[in-house]
């Protein structure tokens, strides 16, 4: 069982480079190229996602696309999927704590685009209220 720590230091701290992993399609001028997903949850199908960015920084075009569809895949599985966008301000020097990161929207299995939130969150709190909602952690 994790407690949440990184299980290979050397290998976190290393970049992985998408340079040059632009695939275009015969169709359209605009290619589509890989994206990381920076928190990844799954438990009997069911999945909880996250993006941590800098605050003030949105979400690609891309990565909206591919959560939105993402929560189309679920939509008739019986499973819950839940992707939330959270921000943070610390320096670049600095490590963020993911679990204190603040939730700034979600996009769940039947919704059409991201919501706003109603109140200040945690990812933390996000994550324990969404697993208690759907009794996630009781399956």
């Amino acid at each position: 069982m994790s407690d949440g720590e990184v299980f290979n230091k050397e290998a976190f701290e290393q970049q992985v480079l998408f340079s040059g992993m632009v695939y275009n399609r015969p169709t359209s001028k605009v290619g589509i190229s890989p994206t990381d997903i920076d928190l990844m949850l799954e438990l009997n199908g069911n999945v909880c996602m996250a993006e941590i960015k800098k605050e003030d920084t949105e979400l690609t075009t891309g990565q909206r696309i591919l959560f939105k569809n993402m929560a189309k895949m679920w939509r008739n599985s019986g499973k819950q999927f839940v992707v939330f966008y959270c921000t943070h301000n610390e320096p670049v020097y600095k490590p963020v704590l993911a679990a204190h990161t603040k939730v700034k929207a979600y996009l769940n299995t039947y919704s059409a685009d991201f919501t706003d939130m109603e109140e200040e969150m945690t990812l933390d709190k996000a994550i324990r209220g969404w697993m208690a909602k759907h009794k996630i952690l009781e399956s």
